[in-house]
């Protein structure tokens, strides 16, 4: 099969929905900046806070030398392990320059975004002849997600609650992969990887050998995907040997090679993950369920239906072709992995809307539309081609504005008053960051220190310290070390807290309005606490001679 004639309008066409799927995804991080409180300092993530400041600390560590890196957010000695040039890349590039790593950060959301949705549009086009095909698989694929828009409305006007998967796992669309370099990055490498093992099968080694490099990256940022693409690549090729009654070599020895180039990442990520047992013990508390297969059909709502209706009429006359077989098998795979016995479960619908919406816009295109429109006269025809087409788009991308429009709504500045300033995951005072700015500067990162969640999420990210308690997944027994540190600063003086101290090697203590609050305002640290620095109501101190 030829590579795809992609046509100057049609480019034209995709770089003006690329653009415009961009700068609504930039919203929400800019008015995060615009409306800025006073005495406070915006860090520049409006959504998955926790999650960016994860990968933000990783990168730090690179920033500061470190090829290999640790998980900053829980108090085990871990050892440096991790390995992913996309980090290393932002730390290094942080470092040569002397620009901010955040700035680098929101730089590559727009390269890797961008990248994303041109190669989505590539291999759409590889797949589907038709320039109108195309342009609607790339609209859903890019801006729909389901029934969320609609399930939020019910709720705003009856009450009743139910959270589409659309609305909260981030896995599932692709729209939510532009607000996290990381996600569409592992979004255009799958693609990609994806895209040259079909030109390789067809056209030459070449690609085969693009696909594998490109595979082996893909399993150093986000290895979930590399299980899909080793599945459907092994389940296509023999399914395509019985569609086409002959056997050929050509194929395995493909797929082998792709499999041959990356299974180094996956072992090394396998030995660092399951074998090295302290990784072993946060990968066993990493657990991400899926929520029901109905969850799932509602979260892709009329995407869902419209590909089931365009397979519906296809198996029919069996006219499926060996591309449709290919997303029909994407598909599947990802079901099945989405509900086997693996703990990450609902990690593996990342890039199952590609599938959907192709199919989707097949059975609009092919069927459904001429089927409303079949009845008209000539003339009207195109009118209400394009009527039927603009209000569907409207309806699969509502979720995608109600996102950026929630996301806006949840940084204003009044909803932050001197009162509940803790729960403020945008903003720090210029008081945190003062007191962030002095353990980045007097102490190591081998230092521990013990502070309230909220900003105990922010500590690796801008002081490089590890933290007790820093986020949901990366720290170890989190609900216990939330316990713990409640009771702590509860009482700091207690046998039970200095206990804490020595359990897990504490080296400096946070104290906060967040801490204030746990200690029920009542805060006070007796002998053995050393105050080493304040400033407004932070106030930080040395442990020393309690455990």
């Amino acid at each position: 099969m030829p590579a795809p004639k992609v046509l100057k309008d049609e480019w034209r066409g995709v770089v003006i929905i690329a653009a415009a799927l961009l700068v609504l995804s930039f919203i929400p991080t800019l008015w995060g900046f615009i409306t800025t409180p006073q005495d406070h300092t915006y860090m520049w993530i409006s959504k998955e806070v926790m999650d960016a400041n994860n990968h933000l600390n990783l990168m730090l560590q690179a920033k500061d030398g470190y090829l290999l890196q640790r998980n900053g957010f829980t108090s085990e000695a871990m050892s440096r392990l991790f390995f992913n040039p996309y980090v290393l890349v932002i730390g290094w590039l942080s470092a040569i320059s002397s620009v901010p790593i955040i700035a680098f950060y929101h730089l590559f959301r727009i390269v890797f975004g961008g990248g994303f949705l041109a190669m989505l549009y590539l291999f759409i086009a590889y797949l589907v002849p038709n320039k109108h095909e195309r342009l609607t698989a790339f609209l859903i694929a890019s801006a729909g997600a389901g029934f969320g828009f609609f399930f939020e409305v019910v709720r705003i006007t009856t009450g009743f609650m139910f959270v589409s998967p659309d609305l909260w796992v981030t896995d599932l669309i692709p729209f939510t992969y532009l607000r996290m370099p990381h996600f569409a990055l592992a979004a255009l490498l799958m693609v990609s990887v994806l895209y040259l093992f079909l030109r390789g099968l067809r056209d030459g080694w070449r690609y085969a050998v693009g696909a594998g490099i490109l595979c082996f990256l893909l399993a150093t940022v986000h290895l979930f995907e590399v299980i899909t693409i080793y599945l459907l690549m092994g389940v296509y090729v023999l399914v395509m040997f019985f569609h086409e009654k002959r056997f050929s070599f050509q194929p395995i020895l493909k797929t082998a090679f792709i499999v041959i180039i990356s299974i180094p990442a996956m072992l090394y990520n396998y030995s660092v993950f399951i074998l090295d047992p302290v990784y072993a013990k946060w990968t066993e508390l990493n657990v991400t369920v899926s929520p029901n297969i109905i969850n799932y059909i509602f979260g892709l709502g009329f995407i869902f239906f419209f590909a089931l209706y365009y397979v519906y009429i296809e198996t029919g006359r069996r006219k499926l072709t060996k591309d449709d077989v290919f997303l029909l098998a994407w598909i599947i795979i990802s079901v099945l992995l989405m509900y086997s016995p693996l703990a990450t479960q609902r990690r593996f619908v990342f890039g199952v809307m590609v599938p959907y919406a192709i199919l989707a816009a097949l059975g609009i295109i092919r069927y459904f539309i001429p089927t409303m429109t079949d009845k008209l006269k000539p003339l009207h025809v195109e009118h209400f081609k394009l009527f039927l087409l603009a209000v569907f788009v409207l309806l699969i991308a509502g979720t995608n504005i109600l996102s950026v429009a929630g996301d806006v709504a949840t940084i204003h500045p009044l909803l932050y008053s001197a009162e509940n300033e803790y729960v403020n995951d945008v903003y720090l005072t210029d008081d945190e960051i003062s007191a962030l700015d002095w353990l980045a500067q007097n102490t190591g990162d081998d230092d521990t220190v013990m502070s309230g969640l909220r900003i105990g999420n922010y500590i690796p990210r801008v002081a490089g310290n590890r933290v007790l308690l820093g986020h949901w997944a990366q720290t170890i027994d989190f609900v216990d070390r939330r316990a713990e540190v409640a009771s702590f600063y509860a009482n700091p003086t207690s046998l039970n807290a200095k206990g804490l101290i020595g359990k897990f090697g504490i080296n400096y203590i946070y104290a906060g309005s967040e801490e204030q609050a746990l200690a029920g305002g009542n805060l006070s640290f007796g002998a053995g606490y050393e105050m080493v620095y304040t400033a407004g109501n932070i106030t930080l101190y040395k442990v020393g001679g309690i455990a």
